[in-house]
């Protein structure tokens, strides 16, 4: 696991070198709704990604594939398709997450899941709280829209 957290550690790096992270200090508001395709950023709708693919709720938790989110909050993601793990990276904290694992580790420190990831028609969908929470970001759930947003 250590050669997987440096390797991921590297390669979510160098994607933070090059998007930029100019989101980093700014305030911000991310919400998505419960099977809409879309998020509102700071109140501009905008696809989460180019498949359509919506947020749903596994176990009372909210999947959703995360790497707009991350980016748009100015982080980085990584993939390792050969052991199917997602590497996180927001204001030098690391998030390591692995499909169907209820193991996380967050700056190499394991944390217990409620919900695994998992790979749903394709995509791969993260438990939103878990990885908002874990960077220090402010998550509220309205039940009657069921809608989520986040703060920074």
């Amino acid at each position: 696991m250590k050669r997987l957290f440096i390797v991921l550690l590297s390669v979510v790096l160098c994607l933070g070198i090059t998007t930029g992270c100019g989101a980093e200090g700014a305030d911000m508001e991310i919400s998505f709704q419960i099977g809409s395709p879309t998020m509102t950023v700071n109140g501009a709708e905008k696809p989460i990604d180019s498949e359509d693919t919506v947020p749903v709720v596994s176990n009372e938790r909210t999947l959703l594939p995360i790497r707009a989110v991350i980016e748009e909050l100015g982080g980085a993601v990584g993939w390792e398709n050969e052991t199917q793990t997602v590497a996180l990276e927001l204001n030098g904290d690391i998030i390591l997450m692995q499909v169907d694992s209820n193991t996380a580790f967050l700056n190499e420190e394991a944390r217990f899941l409620d919900v695994a990831p998992a790979i749903i028609n394709g995509r791969t969908m993260l438990p939103i709280r878990f990885v908002a929470e874990s960077f220090n970001l402010n998550v509220e759930w309205d039940g009657e829209t069921q809608t989520v947003t986040i703060t920074k």
